[in-house]
């Protein structure tokens, strides 16, 4: 991964801004509140992409009817960065991210219930960096 991504997750990550949630990269409820998994808060500090509202029915991602209104039912997409709510292969190889290692990271966030800090401490030791 390169180093200065992943310096801006870890510190994303430790930095209390971002909220945690499971089972989607991101979620805005009602009263707008956004949480984030680990690898939504990649996607967000990558600078690539773009949030998408919809949801999933069906194994199908449908985007929001409702454009104007935020359901904590409603996740959110990152264009062209995720597939069925995880990292896609094109994102993974172009930032260092092995299968194995994303498998990981969902597991510690959404099974494991591991904190943001915990999760940025085993990213630092674990994730190698380019130049």
């Amino acid at each position: 991964m390169e180093k200065a991504l992943k310096e801006k997750w870890l510190e994303a990550l430790r930095s209390g801004q971002y909220k945690q949630t499971i089972g989607v990269l991101k979620m805005q409820s009602e009263n707008g509140d956004c949480r984030y998994c680990c690898l939504g808060v990649l996607c967000d500090v990558s600078g690539e992409g773009e949030w998408v509202e919809g949801e999933w029915i069906e194994g199908e991602w449908i985007e929001s009817p409702l454009p104007d209104a935020w359901f904590c039912e409603f996740g959110y997409t990152f264009v062209d960065a995720t597939m069925t709510g995880a990292l896609s292969p094109e994102f993974r190889k172009r930032h260092g991210i092995p299968l194995k290692t994303r498998d990981l990271l969902i597991g510690m966030n959404d099974n494991k219930g591991m904190s943001f800090k915990e999760i940025a401490d085993w990213i630092e030791t674990n994730i190698k960096e380019e130049a």
